[in-house]
């Protein structure tokens, strides 16, 4: 399981490089693509900012996806109790005392 871990954290960082390399390519392109435009007096206004804006938004849902994947379902606390029960339930004295 080690290993699957350390291969999806390498595809992630790949992935990442490659989305970012893809973002300059996008914003340098559009910087020529309305310098073309502005010579045509369209009056077409820039999208850069709006592709910041979506960039940073799908990052930040990624981070969230990422860590809503990752965290546990169930707290330590929780995990500790149902062992306690599942103990007790066997006989085993337990001492509700120890946290």
């Amino acid at each position: 399981m080690k290993f699957l871990k350390w291969l999806f954290m390498l595809l992630g960082i790949a992935a990442l490089i490659a989305g970012g390399a893809m973002l300059a390519n996008v914003v340098w392109d559009m910087g020529k693509l309305m310098a073309a435009v502005r010579g045509y007096n369209t009056g077409v206004k820039d999208p850069t900012t709006r592709i910041y804006y979506v960039t940073g938004l799908a990052a930040l849902g990624g981070l969230l996806l990422g860590w809503g994947i990752g965290l546990p379902s169930r707290t330590g606390r929780a995990v500790r109790n149902q062992y306690k029960s599942e103990l007790a339930a066997r006989g085993v004295a337990v001492d509700p005392e120890q946290n």
